[in-house]
């Protein structure tokens, strides 16, 4: 769903797709091939409170209005059955019959109380305090701070944007190679509204200092890369799985293998001399991926900045194994009625996030076909937790791309612009003297060389944007125009 929302199909049309899907799911799960002829019984709370789910099975079902029928209360349909037939059901059993609720709540609570369910132990993460500040020494992030730009300066940069499963990333980059600006935050179901929102703001700051901001050319990818290239007239789209690639070469020249956790999808890469080699993604599910960390996290009332300080506080982890998000939170429960704490449940979930990215995704027998030299990017490794997990779980250390993990994407779909566009301009005048060479065999003036003409070769077919122009540019115009107002229209 959210690479559609990405591409900007509507909130509305995915909600009645979720629940055409839903529909389908249960009708040929359920029935196994086998008719279902009307009338047909509504029941439970999704149908309750959702009526649109009942026209949809509905009309998957070719039901007329007569042929739908909802009780009273559906919601708890299924209690009300079980009192009135208490007396037939437990009629050998007179003492499941039971006329005191209060007695009914001590037998259960004595019941759970003397077969508790099995409890995991796993391992710290770390030894000693010591082992652990040494380890987040030699693991910490220079931290990124907004630049200041001098009144009547001039900072000229490429723009890569990373419209990512969660998150919108964006990075200014110059023509050296450093990251100049960026942006990060969550999508919230609107990528072209925020990134929108967040170019404007960066104009705005730097107009502020009485600088120039001079974009010298726009690269998208990710799961917006298209609609993202049609909207801003990018100068150069790509696949992200080739972004990541060119981020570690450019972070560890000689890596062996990369892997990519973000909000919702992963990627692993196999590289050989930069070149890839094998890729991995992961398909339906999403739960060895940033989200379902973060999700868990708020239901147990952990701030995503405070989930791996959470897990490296854990005496006893959770052993939670590699689940779906349904499963995961059937083990949650059972953990914590052993006495785990939250910060016991944590732990297990940021090496559960290792585990699903094994065995679902890498499927390697062998460690050693990762290769010496492993990169991980991604925003899920900002995650302390998460890092530590993997190295624990492979059994050495691992790079986590720099400057920052979660912006790689949008670093070097900037620097594959840079590339690109510089390609272009070769190329055009490396065409431009070939023919002059060409004309000046032809009428006898013999060969010349090629910087005789340089003069003459053309420029990139391309406007120099500048963000704090007054007057709009065609190409601006033209930006503003794919823009909507609020809902993405899809690209």
């Amino acid at each position: 769903m959210q690479p559609l929302l990405n591409q900007g199909v509507s909130k509305e049309d995915l909600a009645l797709s979720s629940f055409h899907a839903i529909a389908k799911q249960t009708i040929g799960g359920l029935a196994q091939g086998l008719d279902i002829h009307p009338p047909v019984i509504f029941e439970g709370g999704p149908l309750t409170f959702n009526p649109t789910l009942v026209r949809v099975f509905a009309e998957r079902l070719e039901l007329a209005d007569d042929d739908i029928v909802i009780p009273q209360n559906p919601e708890t349909i299924v209690a009300l059955g079980a009192a009135l037939a208490a007396d037939e059901l437990f009629a050998d059993n007179e003492n499941c019959l039971v006329a005191d609720l209060l007695d009914a709540a001590d037998t259960l609570d004595k019941a759970a109380a003397s077969s508790p369910p099995p409890s995991t132990h796993g391992t710290a993460y770390f030894t000693s305090p010591e082992e652990r500040a040494a380890w987040e020494a030699s693991h910490a992030l220079a931290p990124q701070t907004p630049p200041d730009p001098a009144p009547g300066s001039t900072v000229r940069a490429y723009l890569g944007i990373d419209s990512g499963s969660t998150t919108t990333k964006f990075a200014l980059v110059s023509p050296d190679g450093k990251l100049v600006d960026s942006f990060y935050a969550p999508n919230e179901g609107e990528p072209l509204d925020v990134a929108r929102a967040a170019l404007i703001a960066l104009r705005d700051r730097y107009r502020a200092a009485g600088a120039t901001l001079d974009i010298l050319g726009v690269g998208t990818t990710g799961y917006g890369e298209l609609m993202f290239a049609k909207a801003f007239g990018a100068d150069y789209h790509t696949v992200e799985t080739v972004a990541h690639a060119r981020a570690a070469e450019a972070c560890v020249p000689d890596a062996s293998f990369v892997l990519d956790i973000g909000g919702q999808d992963m990627k692993a890469l196999w590289l050989d001399g930069g070149i890839i080699t094998d890729i991995v993604v992961n398909e339906a599910c999403s739960s060895g991926c940033g989200s379902f960390l973060e999700n868990f996290a708020s239901s147990l009332n952990i701030p995503v900045e405070g989930i791996a300080q959470a897990a490296f506080s854990s005496t006893n982890p959770a052993v939670l194994g590699s689940r779906c998000t349904g499963f995961m939170t059937s083990s949650i429960v059972s953990e914590q009625r052993c006495g785990k704490t939250p910060a016991d449940i944590m732990a297990g979930l940021c090496r559960s996030i290792i585990e699903n990215a094994f065995t679902k995704v890498i499927r390697v027998s062998n460690l050693e076909s990762l290769g010496k030299k492993v990169v991980v990017q991604g925003g899920t490794f900002l995650n302390d937790a998460v890092l530590r997990a993997l190295e624990q779980h492979i059994g050495r250390e691992v790079t986590r791309a720099r400057p920052t993990p979660g912006l790689m994407g949008a670093i070097d779909i900037a620097l594959l612009t840079q590339e690109h566009l510089e390609g272009a301009h070769r190329e055009r005048g490396e065409v431009a003297a070939s023919l002059e060479t060409a004309n000046a065999i032809s009428e006898g003036r013999g060969p010349v060389q090629a910087n005789a003409f340089s003069s003459m070769r053309s420029t990139p077919s391309r406007i120099r944007r500048s963000l704090t122009s007054s007057a709009p540019s065609a190409r601006t115009t033209a930006t503003a125009r794919a823009l909507p107002s609020r809902t993405a229209t899809r690209g």
